[in-house]
């Protein structure tokens, strides 16, 4: 809550983020306890478009929180229940082991320790802010490394059944973060299922990948319903430059990637929320942040003998890049190094 101040003070104020994101989440929450109070269909509704109403298989409904936060939606209705959704972001994320290596935080204050910076980095605290459904969605990243790697090294029908169950649940609660999650247990599972491969490996990997579909399988049905429905009728058009203009406008700079939050500014330190600010940062721009970053490369100059971690610091370089955008941005000037004339 210190971090995040004056976002608690809206628990007293009843106030609300103004941006149409959060109209859609509180309008999702108060749907999902309808309709689960009526044992209606949540993935469809007729309000939209009335009559003939819209599919919600690519809403940002997030059906298993509204699920179990019925109750709570009910009591307080679904403005009160995202009214903490800021200040008290789930920054209890775990991370003990990285494949391959040792543990990184072996003892529960190191874990806690990572789970603090983790759930509270600029970007997730961000999302708090506009995007309710990433902010949850996070949290199962590392639960999937994690769930990836104990069953990495001690492959069985128990590790199994959690992953199933944590990819399962991500996808019940925001497929964008499923996504990731999905690309980290690849990223973690593939070279050691390919490195001697055997029964004994393969069986507990498919068995995961079995329960977190069966328990997916309520998003995933109504996700395929509506693409064969969109492409019985022509199928879904999507501008491709309206594509390549989202990825210019929402890639982050340099070196705004690495400055500090730039809530700084608020404080008077406008000069370091600068590089940050070249632009628009509604959709929470993806930086890493000057005290991360420091860490990441404290911590590869502590571990520099480790194979693990320089392949951890290869993908944070590859993500890095991914994040630029098609143009490179540095300070306030755009550069286009890949310019077709």
């Amino acid at each position: 809550m210190a971090v995040t101040w004056p976002l608690a003070t809206n628990l007293a104020g009843g106030r609300l983020p103004s941006t149409r994101d959060i109209g859609a989440y509180v309008w999702g929450f108060w749907w999902m306890a309808r309709q689960v109070t009526h044992l209606a269909n949540p993935w469809f509704t007729s309000l939209m478009a009335a009559p003939v109403g819209v599919p919600l298989g690519f809403h940002t409904l997030m059906p298993l929180p509204g699920l179990l936060l019925t109750p709570v939606t009910l009591i307080l209705g679904p403005s009160r229940l995202l009214q903490p959704a800021g200040p008290d972001h789930p920054g209890t994320a775990v991370l003990h082991d990285v494949p391959g290596g040792p543990a990184v935080a072996p003892s529960a204050i190191g874990a806690i320790a990572a789970g603090a910076f983790y759930g509270l980095s600029a970007m997730l605290t961000q999302q708090d802010w506009y995007h309710v459904n990433i902010a949850l969605g996070a949290a199962f990243l590392p639960m999937a490394l994690e769930a990836s790697v104990r069953l990495r090294r001690t492959p069985g029908l128990r590790q199994a059944i959690i992953l199933g169950v944590v990819m399962g649940v991500a996808v019940l609660t925001d497929q964008e973060s499923a996504v990731l999650a999905a690309i980290v247990t690849g990223l973690t599972l593939l070279p050691w299922l390919l490195r001697h491969p055997s029964w004994a490996k393969l069986r507990p990997a498919a068995l995961a990948v079995a329960i977190g579909a069966v328990l997916a399988s309520p998003q995933l049905l109504v996700m395929a319903q509506e693409a064969l429905l969109a492409h019985a009728r022509g199928g879904l058009a999507i501008d491709p430059h309206l594509l390549a203009v989202s990825y210019k406008q929402y890639g982050i700079g340099l070196p705004g990637m690495f400055t500090p939050t730039p809530r700084v500014a608020d404080f008077g330190l406008h000069s370091l929320a600068g590089p940050f600010l070249r632009g628009r940062d509604n959709e929470g721009l993806p930086m890493f942040g000057t005290l991360l970053t420091v860490l990441a490369l404290g911590g590869l100059a502590v571990s520099w003998r480790r194979r693990s971690a320089w392949l951890l610091a290869a993908l944070w370089a590859y993500c890095a890049v991914l994040a630029l955008g098609t143009s490179l941005w540095i300070g306030r000037h755009q550069y286009l190094p890949l310019a077709l004339s």
